[in-house]
């Protein structure tokens, strides 16, 4: 080109066909053959390289087939660790694949209830170990701390009425026992204080009756054995005030016909009938309290208020301790609350 363009006129070309020579010199062949060599090498690994892709494509599509029928064979026979394991390779190789993630996300929840009732089994199995031992404390602890991990549980609340009917009916036997030992060494205050703790614990008539017999008998005869009128008087109305005392009405006017039979005009008599009808309007007054505190309480329960609910029934066992339905409330709502955070945890 320098040649072409050079201010000496004898080294310029001397025609324009000869400078358009000069300046674009003619293709050589063989450049063309190397240019189409390269372009076919290029084509073919393009070709080979996409092969490769094919082929590699297909192979992943066999390990998802295959991952995803293993998984949901493991989840069909509950092997829910090997279904979830499974689930996550095909997730990890096809991250889309919505087939893997209802696989995993059933094998979780099912290898969740499966843990679930593995250990309600468990914990039943330990409190009905305590239950056959008649450990009711330790059958009931293990039951209160099932319902406090699983609230609401069936099986354990059902259980937990079985260990606080068969708790109940041991207390009651063992009161009776030592009724019966008071009576042996003829101890007769002893004897009532024990029978009115069985009855307040919940013994029926039948099973008072016979060491209620013998307590009356005892009574007999301490009066049979009274040398005069004042001294049986004495014990009659002794008598009289225990019955009060364990607000045993009946009892208490039964003692009081028996004194006023031998002195009609005894005043101590007279007071402790008085005192009687203070006593039955006093524990009207009380009853009708704590009827007042349990429908409050129950109020507070349909608005589910379960803080008021216990707060009112605590009020009305405080005026009539061991209220059967005021403890009852106090368990429904106890129970209903921690279902309730339960529920709110979940969402």
């Amino acid at each position: 080109m320098s040649t072409a363009l050079s201010t000496d006129r004898h080294k310029r070309p001397a025609t324009i066909v000869a400078f358009r020579d000069a300046l674009l010199p003619p293709k050589r062949s063989g450049g063309r053959k190397s240019l189409a060599a390269v372009l076919l090498v290029l084509v073919v690994a393009g070709a080979w390289f996409g092969y490769q892709q094919y082929q590699g494509g297909l192979e992943q599509q066999r390990v998802v087939d295959s991952r995803l029928q293993t998984g949901q064979d493991c989840f069909y026979s509950q092997d829910f660790k090997c279904a979830i394991e499974n689930a996550l390779v095909v997730r990890s190789l096809a991250p889309q694949n919505a087939k893997a993630a209802k696989l995993l996300n059933a094998a979780e929840e099912a290898q969740a209830e499966a843990q679930q009732e593995q250990l309600v089994n468990e914990r039943m199995q330990a409190a009905e170990t305590c239950f056959e031992a008649e450990d009711f404390d330790c059958a009931r602890s293990r039951l209160r701390t099932l319902l406090d991990l699983v609230p609401g549980q069936a099986q354990a609340i059902l259980m937990l009425q079985r260990v606080e009917q068969a708790s109940a009916r041991q207390l009651i036997t063992t009161t009776l026992e030592r009724a019966q030992d008071c009576v042996d060494a003829a101890d007769i205050d002893c004897a009532r204080q024990a029978l009115a703790a069985a009855q307040e614990a919940g013994a029926q008539p039948g099973d008072l009756y016979p060491v209620q017999s013998q307590v009356d008998e005892m009574a007999l005869e301490l009066m049979a054995a009274a040398r005069d009128r004042e001294a049986r008087i004495g014990l009659l109305l002794e008598e009289g005030r225990s019955c009060l005392q364990l607000n045993d009405f009946a009892c208490v006017e039964d003692r009081v016909v028996a004194v006023l039979e031998q002195d009609s005009g005894n005043s101590a008599a007279a007071e402790l009938r008085q005192a009687v009808a203070a006593a039955r309007e006093q524990l009207r007054f009380r009853e009708q309290t704590v009827a007042g505190f349990l429908q409050e309480a129950e109020d507070c329960f349909q608005r589910k208020n379960y803080s008021c609910t216990i707060a009112k029934s605590e009020s009305a066992l405080a005026i009539i301790p061991r209220h059967a339905a005021a403890s009852a409330m106090i368990e429904r709502a106890d129970q209903a609350q921690k279902q309730a955070k339960m529920n709110i945890s979940i969402e």
